[in-house]
């Protein structure tokens, strides 16, 4: 009888040992799945940041391009609000890859690109302002602008790729 006693003892002891094993793995995997979930949604974030910096970029290019057109200056308030924000989203991308060495050499370029690109938008409404129709014509004939975009898009799409690798194996690790 007391040999009974001593397997009832050691399954009860052997189930709360299963018990407490499952639910620290458990506790573990629901964890892990969080992490991996909050690290999806950053992946999100920072991609949403880098469609913002070039849809900025391509909404203040856009209402400079209407006022070398037209001359007129209510075609720059889009011009003017993008300016503004464009550098916010620059940082913000900056902060959310803070982690990722590659991504940061990056956007240390893009910024560079961009503090070009907002100067020549600039220049070619100093040449409207100063020059007239014929100024504009001449700075947009330049392709310059075409060629600061192009840089920057291509960036933009190396940084976007980067991103969507890390969300492929994030996303796999759910």
């Amino acid at each position: 009888m007391k040999w009974v006693g001593k397997i009832a003892t050691f399954g009860f002891l052997l189930t709360i040992g299963v018990l407490i094993v499952s639910g620290w793995l458990s506790y573990r995997n629901v964890h892990r799945l969080s992490t991996n979930a909050e690290l999806v949604v950053h992946t999100h974030e920072v991609l949403d940041e880098i469609r913002n910096i070039l849809a900025t970029l391509a909404a203040a290019e856009s209402s400079q391009r209407s006022y070398l057109i037209t001359g007129e200056k209510i075609y720059l308030d889009p011009y003017q609000t993008g300016i503004k924000s464009v550098q916010t989203h620059v940082d913000r991308v900056r902060e959310l890859t803070v982690d990722n060495p590659v991504q940061q050499e990056r956007i240390t370029n893009l910024q560079k690109l961009v503090v070009a690109r907002l100067q020549s938008l600039r220049a070619g409404i100093a040449l409207r302002d100063g020059e007239g129709i014929e100024g504009a014509r001449a700075y947009v004939s330049s392709g310059k602008g075409k060629r600061e975009m192009d840089s920057i898009g291509a960036l933009l799409a190396e940084m976007q790729a980067t991103e969507m690798k890390l969300l492929q194996l994030r996303i796999a690790q759910l």
